[in-house]
């Protein structure tokens, strides 16, 4: 398992400048502490994410922690031209000497949509004529035309600069559906799980591993694809066993309203339903909290599926930069290395999905 720093901090006030500031910091620490990855996202308008622009975020990372790898967790497609967003990815590529993974998603805020003139229910169509035509730009020589509902043109000559990866940089996408998940195992890409219970990120990888099977790729394909699923977790390591939840309460609030307000629009909440968004967070498993021990043991069982990559959200709701780093530093100094340790155990999400698990469209059984 490698160990990935994922950054999507939530402002809790204007200082704009100095959480910017902050977040640069925690990735060179990052680096100090030898996270392999730094993992960005992208969100706008609600304060969900402090930085918004996360390409423009990755170019002043590869000056600051050049041994970091980057991905995106994800770029929104639809918000992004496919021949500018294959340059940029091109140049990225470039300034990290080859250690990028291209994250793809078709979002989901309706006034992230709205601030962009778009239609939240057009996302997933917008996504999948968004990928075919990067791929046809990746894979072409020079000069091609491209086609679609939301994207038409025509390049003259080619673009400047390539990839040093070919034919094109590793591609991660997040989803949840089976029949998406197949789709993104069948093409060889990674694949981007959320904060779910160990039971429902054994399914989602089951139909990722079914794609790539029924797709018959090769090893090395297969091989790629599994280094970089990546599954995520906010994470807090404190050395106070009895009050871990104290010491970042507020933090825990401001996190609540604003993904609220982000994901649904809702910023005002009535008691009962900010109740039931805390009691899901803190027990459903979105928040992974408390001593080295406390966390070791609730990360133990994606060690134990053999998962490749753990995004480590530590920078939360406004969370201080003493509070974040400290944390930071525990999770390195005892966590890290003991969950290394941790062989795979064979068989054990197939042994997991044989039960009924909650997924999308309601109870399944997996086969």
């Amino acid at each position: 398992m490698k160990f990935s720093y994922y950054l999507n901090p939530q402002p809790n006030n204007d200082n704009n400048r100095n959480f910017i500031n902050e977040l640069l910091l925690q990735v060179v620490l990052a680096e100090k502490l030898q996270f392999s990855d730094v993992w960005l996202t992208e969100h706008h308008f609600t304060g969900y994410n402090v930085y918004s622009d996360p390409i423009i975020l990755a170019s002043a990372i590869t000056q600051r922690a050049p041994l970091l790898n980057i991905g995106f967790s994800v770029n929104v497609a639809p918000f992004h031209h496919p021949i500018r967003f294959v340059t940029q990815m091109n140049l990225l590529d470039q300034l990290t000497q080859g250690k990028i993974t291209v994250g793809i998603g078709p979002g989901n805020s309706a006034d992230e949509f709205n601030g962009y003139g778009l239609n939240v229910k057009d996302r997933h169509d917008i996504m999948h004529e968004f990928i075919k035509i990067a791929l046809q730009a990746w894979e072409a020589k020079e000069g091609f035309e491209y086609s679609g509902k939301y994207y038409n043109g025509k390049v003259q000559g080619r673009i400047i600069p390539t990839s040093i990866q070919k034919p094109f940089p590793k591609i991660a996408i997040a989803s949840t559906t089976p029949e998406r998940l197949e789709w993104i195992g069948s093409n060889g890409w990674s694949i981007l799980l959320g904060p779910q219970s160990p039971e429902v990120v054994a399914s989602r990888i089951k139909y990722f591993m079914d794609g790539m099977t029924k797709a018959n790729l090769s090893e090395n394909k297969k091989l790629i694809a599994w280094n970089n699923t990546s599954v995520l977790r906010q994470i807090y390591v404190t050395q106070n066993s009895k009050n871990w939840e104290t010491e970042i309460n507020q933090e825990i609030h401001n996190y609540i309203v604003k993904s609220s307000l982000a994901n649904t629009g809702e910023g005002d909440l009535p008691k009962s339903h900010y109740e039931t968004r805390k009691q899901a967070y803190i027990e459903g498993g979105w928040l992974i909290a408390g001593t080295p021990e406390q966390v070791y043991e609730k990360l133990v069982p994606f060690a134990e599926m053999g998962l490749a990559n753990l995004l480590c959200w530590f920078n939360f709701g406004g969370m201080n930069h003493k509070k974040v780093s400290d944390s930071m530093e525990l999770f390195s100094k005892h966590i890290m290395p003991e969950l290394s340790k941790i062989k795979l155990k064979k068989g054990i999400i197939e042994k997991i999905t044989s039960k009924k698990i909650i997924l999308n469209k309601g109870l399944q059984r997996i086969p």
